[in-house]
């Protein structure tokens, strides 16, 4: 596994940097944007079949091949392994996760001893916005390398071989849609499939009433879930409901008519993909298997109340990747859990707060009163770390969302872009404090004694991503009490009362209808 990204160390060598720069992916970097990536690009040397990155681990890094060779393999759900990709000098990959957050789709191996240049996310975003040939590029390489794996996320496509998957994404477009505009309108003929590469999608329906309108929320679409798979074996399909972006959304698009035209050599194609399309629709109608969330599936409103949904969707807690969840038939109130979180943090501040969003028994499946706890949710789209511009919040392997306190100044972005208010700034001062003397904690006495030990000196400077700045504070969070082999509120919880789970699987209601 790649090292940490360590901030106060210098960038690239003068002799490596002069041959990135001279590499044609950043043969068009200006100026500026060759200096941040001579200054934080970092070539991480492995030897010989290392697997670095795996299947399904969150990895927001780009890497370029220096030297040697990579190879991606892919473990379908079946077990059998493909061996997708062969990287050579000069090539690239991780621009799926650097771009949309997401789970690295493929386990990355060394065949030789290999050198890779590394590219934290938030520099790969500022060269990919910067530089128009850096951008061209990138995206070309992802409709060429990523976009056949991702296509195979589509349970209509699930059966594709490779050979008709690389016809089916040269009918590929991308889209991106801020909060709030329509993708499809109920009644209307469905002419599109669509991907869900990040953020979330809203499917509404009048349910026989023109009277309700279509702001009845009936399903909830997260990362690679599709819809509009109708289309593909029902010739006059219209949709069933009305499809909204939740959040920012990027879609995968891929228009019915030119499916049809890539494979009109290729009727037998063409019946392969009708069949697993009706499939598909059987199931979301309730009439068949239920479908794995992985492959597409999606939050139905089924039998849970409208209002209820509607509440989890527009506070986000649905868009999380753990909740934090207190049965309120077992809680007795102790506030154990909240002291057990204060004890194990040395700077006594709490990441948890009992307060949060209550939902009754019929609306999830554990069929009980819960609450839903203000906790860090570590989302699959973490708003916090794509408005952090100081690198001080990152994902680790496991899924995790952390903050790098070094370089944390205290800005306050995390915290107006986080949904659930998991986020809370602290004194500076804070910090050190695990570090005082025990004479310096004597009351009175002690406030002396810190005058005398206080350094005359600049205040602290956080070192941040390129945008060095004065600590105003200090951001936390809760961090599942990371160096501990159990999370104290859990553990510590008499009753039992407080646990994790996924909102997907505690608001996972019955499949229903509503898909195009």
């Amino acid at each position: 596994m790649a090292a940490q990204l360590n901030l106060d160390s210098p960038g690239l060598s003068e002799r490596v940097s002069t041959h990135v720069l001279s590499m044609p992916l950043f043969a068009g970097l200006n100026p500026g944007a060759q200096k941040l990536l001579s200054r934080f690009g970092r070539v991480v040397d492995y030897e010989k079949g290392v697997d670095f990155i795996q299947q399904g681990e969150f990895t927001s890094d780009f890497h370029v091949v220096l030297r040697g060779s990579v190879t991606g393999f892919r473990r379908d759900e079946d077990g059998t392994l493909k061996r997708l990709v062969e990287l050579s000098a000069g090539e690239w990959f991780g621009e799926l996760s650097a771009l949309s957050n997401q789970p690295s789709p493929a386990r990355l191996s060394t065949v030789l001893p290999t050198t890779v240049l590394t590219l934290e996310a938030g520099l790969f975003k500022d060269l990919y916005k910067a530089s128009r040939p850096f951008r061209a590029a990138i995206d070309e390489a992802y409709r060429e390398q990523s976009l056949g794996i991702h296509l195979g996320v589509v349970p209509a496509f699930h059966g594709l071989s490779q050979r008709d998957l690389h016809r089916l994404r040269r009918v590929a477009s991308f889209e991106r849609l801020e909060a709030g505009a329509e993708i499809a309108r109920e009644r209307g003929p469905v002419e599109s499939v669509f991907l869900v590469r990040a953020g979330a999608v809203t499917f509404h329906s009048s349910a026989g009433g023109e009277e309700q309108g279509t702001d009845r929320v009936d399903g909830y679409l997260m990362d690679n879930s599709s819809f509009g798979e109708a289309g593909l074996w029902e010739p006059d399909a219209v949709w069933s409901g009305t499809y909204r972006a939740h959040t920012a959304v990027e879609l995968l698009v891929l228009p019915i008519a030119a499916i049809k035209q890539r494979f009109a050599d290729a009727p037998e194609v063409m019946t392969r993909l009708a069949e697993a399309a009706e499939e598909v629709s059987r199931a979301d109608r309730g009439e068949g298997p239920q479908r794995s969330p992985v492959q597409g599936g999606r939050l139905q409103g089924g039998q849970l109340h409208g209002d209820q949904l509607h509440g989890m969707l527009h506070r986000d807690s649905v868009k999380g990747g753990e909740a934090l969840v207190i049965n309120l038939e077992k809680c007795v109130r102790c506030n154990a859990c909240v002291e057990s979180c204060v004890a194990v943090h040395a700077d006594g501040v709490p990441r948890l707060s009992k307060s949060g969003f209550r939902v009754a028994p019929e609306a999830n499946t554990t069929s009980k009163p819960i609450s839903l706890v203000t906790s860090c949710y570590h989302c699959q789209t973490p708003g916090c770390m794509m408005a952090c511009s100081y690198g001080a919040i990152r994902r680790d392997p496991q899924g995790l969302i952390r903050i790098v306190e070094d370089n944390c100044v205290g800005c306050a972005m995390c915290v107006d872009a986080c949904p659930y208010d998991v986020i809370r700034l602290t004194d500076p001062g804070d910090a050190q404090a695990e570090n005082e003397s025990m004479l310096a904690r004597i009351p009175i006495l002690g406030k002396f004694l810190r005058q005398a030990d206080s350094p005359k000196e600049e205040p602290r400077r956080g070192i941040g991503f390129h945008k060095p700045g004065e600590v105003k504070g200090r951001a936390v969070k809760c961090d599942r009490c990371e160096g501990l082999p159990f999370e104290a509120c859990v553990y510590n919880c008499p009753c039992g009362a407080i646990e994790r789970k996924e909102p997907s699987v505690l608001f996972r209601g019955p499949q229903g209808s509503g898909r195009g």
